[in-house]
């Protein structure tokens, strides 16, 4: 059964169009639960009127059934009040949507565990956009009510005021079995299985987080969110993102399908990561370290994490200011056939050429002294790249001579053949 707007008065200050989005912009101080329930209920009557019609002509098997009419469902919802502070457990008992978007809740600063109650089976996306203060307070409930989302798709949150994404942050949520005064061997190994079984597995697939205040990952943090494909973390935060724990981005599950993750814009230093924190994310991964503060790629953190699986990439960019004059990348010269293809965009600040244009050689003494600093020659070139580039210039500034000489020697030509001629 098709879903209709309800009655402006029922809605107001929301809103309906075209039988699929609400929206609440306007200002409201009580709170959303009124509107909702006044849409439930009113819309329950019709549709169980209706159900009880199209019902008449069946069986009287299913007439003795106790058959309700379903919660109205709706496309989308889309939220903007300056004056709501958190959302209440069973907000959306009355009502479902597909798509939940929260636009400038300056003031939000809560959402209960069980918030989305009722349409956590429906919803596909959510977006968490502008000002708000999630994060400040009540984490553990935020990422409880973000994860009992199971079949949502996709999220894309702005939560201003969280400084660090907690260990298991997105969890699987267990159905609890019913109680039963039955306290044996059997009964609990049941009790046990039917959990198992009975466990809601998360199926994001896209997950963007920006925080103004975000300084760390710590471990495990998306460890059961194993249908990801993509992941963006984007810090604000004055000093950036300062800390990526070890197993920050373990997953549970090997997967075969691949993983960007990309931690672009987040001022990250060499000291930003612990040792192993992308060493067991199970899958192919597509790193994107672009536009940071990275001045090497150092083998303590990357060299397992690339030996780990062939299709594993990491992206450096030109903006990050990486030193190729010193020992730290001989590890990836050294190898060269087997890095080339996994390190991408590896620009020399210094040279403003690509690490793979190098010629290696130099580099060779470094195997016996790590505090060698090493000559810069591109492959095939018997002279440094400063040299040439000296050469270049000096080239360039004899380059008007040169074309005078040749007109010279052409016009000297020309009048000898004319010579001849007559």
């Amino acid at each position: 059964m098709a879903v209709k707007c309800p009655p402006d008065r029922l809605l107001f200050p929301c809103k309906c169009h075209h039988n699929e989005h609400i929206i609440c912009t306007e200002s409201m101080t009580y709170s959303l639960m009124h509107v909702f329930r006044a849409i439930g209920q009113s819309m329950y009557q019709s549709m169980n009127i209706h159900y009880h019609l199209s019902s008449s002509s069946s069986s009287s098997i299913d007439k003795t059934s106790d058959h309700q009419p379903p919660i109205p469902l709706f496309n989308e919802l889309i939220l903007s009040n300056s004056y709501w502070n958190e959302l209440d457990d069973n907000l959306f008992q009355y009502v479902r949507f597909q798509r939940i978007i929260m636009i400038d809740m300056k003031s939000l600063i809560r959402i209960h565990s069980n918030a989305f109650n009722g349409t956590n089976n429906d919803v596909q996306y959510l977006e968490i956009k502008g000002e708000n203060k999630l994060g400040q307070k009540y984490i553990n409930q935020l990422f409880d009510a973000l994860s009992s989302l199971q079949m949502a798709r996709e999220m894309r949150l702005e939560l201003n005021q969280l400084d660090m994404i907690p260990s298991y942050a997105f969890r699987d949520i267990q159905m609890n079995y019913p109680s039963s005064s039955s306290s044996s061997f059997d009964q609990q190994n049941m009790v046990e299985n039917w959990n198992i079984m009975n466990r809601r597995r998360i199926r994001l697939e896209r997950l963007h987080i920006i925080s103004k205040s975000l300084t760390q990952i710590s471990s495990y943090a998306f460890y059961e969110l194993n249908t990801l494909r993509s992941i963006r973390i984007h810090s604000k935060h004055n000093d950036g993102l300062q800390r990526i724990s070890a197993h920050a981005f373990d997953l549970a599950q090997p997967l075969s399908h691949p993983l960007t993750i990309d931690l672009r814009k987040n001022q990250l230093k060499l000291s930003s990561f612990e040792l192993d924190a992308f060493q067991q994310v199970n899958r192919p991964v597509h790193l994107d370290l672009s536009e940071n503060n990275l001045t090497s790629i150092p083998q303590t953190i990357f060299e397992r994490f690339l030996n780990t699986d062939v299709k594993n990439t990491i992206r450096i960019g030109e903006t990050n200011p990486l030193r190729c004059d010193d020992c730290y990348l001989y590890w990836l010269l050294k190898d060269r056939q087997i890095y080339s293809s996994q390190i991408h965009d590896a620009i020399c600040q210094s040279i403003n050429a690509n690490l793979w244009r190098l010629d290696e050689s130099t580099f060779r003494p470094c195997s016996q002294d790590e505090h060698y600093q090493p000559q810069l020659i591109f492959r095939n070139s018997a002279h440094s790249i400063h040299q040439q580039l000296s050469s270049s210039t000096m080239t360039n500034t004899k380059q008007p001579n040169r074309h005078h000489h040749y007109y010279h020697l052409t016009f000297l030509f020309s009048s000898f053949i004319m010579i001849l001629l007559i």
